[in-house]
């Protein structure tokens, strides 16, 4: 599958929302909530996304999980930190469908709504108020938790992708490392334009790559280029200066 970058990643998935809220035909959002989850697990940007919610709302998904497994007096407790914040809702809906769709007997799309609806909510409705139920309490919440990570969220690990909120941030930080080399190196016979030019593609890639990758790229092309210009020196310091993990 072809990895998309932040800005595709946000279209095709608000494509694939799209699709199961306003499908018209029963039984279609189990099939399609599934190429939804497929397609974020194979997408290295939406898997780390996946991945960051199952950390940043631990304690959540542990009570969700215990409650799956038979700790029915959770449910309560559930439904409380939910109705704290939307993101808390956003998290639950993640979660109630991966458990959904790993149960053994979900073999429809009754057992599907059904089984998030009436086992949290106690909501057992005629085909229509169960879709517009599920859209409101979970799958609209879960697409703008995504979303937020897409935008708005802020890298904390190596392994975490750019939003788009801090592109900006990262392109002026690539320009300051490009005015410190001119200012390290100044005074010598040093040519800067290769290395400009390789910068300014880096980037344009900074809407596919994650902390670690754009790290390791960074000192890469400064090494390089230290190294063409018998200046590894200059090279070296200014590596020390990258808050860039890689």
């Amino acid at each position: 599958m072809k990895q998309l970058d932040n800005y595709a990643l946000e279209s095709k998935i608000s494509d694939f929302f799209s699709n199961i809220k306003y499908a018209g035909d029963y039984d279609v959002e189990l099939t399609k909530t599934k190429h939804l989850m497929n397609f974020l697990g194979k997408q290295l940007i939406s898997k780390r996304i996946l991945t960051r919610i199952e950390k940043d709302y631990d304690d959540l998904k542990k009570k969700i999980d215990l409650y799956e497994n038979g700790e029915s007096e959770l449910r309560k407790e559930i439904l409380s930190l939910i109705e704290e914040d939307s993101f808390n809702q956003g998290a639950f809906g993640y979660f109630t469908i991966v458990h959904v769709l790993d149960r053994p007997n979900n073999n429809g799309n009754y057992q599907f709504l059904h089984g998030i609806l009436h086992k949290y909510y106690d909501i057992a409705l005629r085909w229509s108020d169960e879709k517009s139920h599920f859209s409101d309490l979970v799958l609209e919440p879960f697409e703008d938790l995504i979303d937020w990570y897409l935008n708005d969220a802020q890298t904390e690990n190596p392994e975490d992708y750019y939003s788009q909120n801090e592109f900006e941030k990262v392109r002026e930080d690539i320009d300051k490392i490009f005015e410190e080399l001119q200012k390290q190196g100044k005074g010598q016979e040093i040519i800067y334009d290769d290395l400009m030019a390789e910068f300014e593609e880096l980037k344009e890639l900074i809407s596919t790559l994650n902390k670690k990758n754009l790290g390791q790229l960074l000192k890469g092309k400064l090494m390089d280029w230290g190294i063409s210009q018998g200046v590894t020196s200059i090279a070296d310091e200014v590596i020390k200066q990258l808050d860039f993990v890689g």
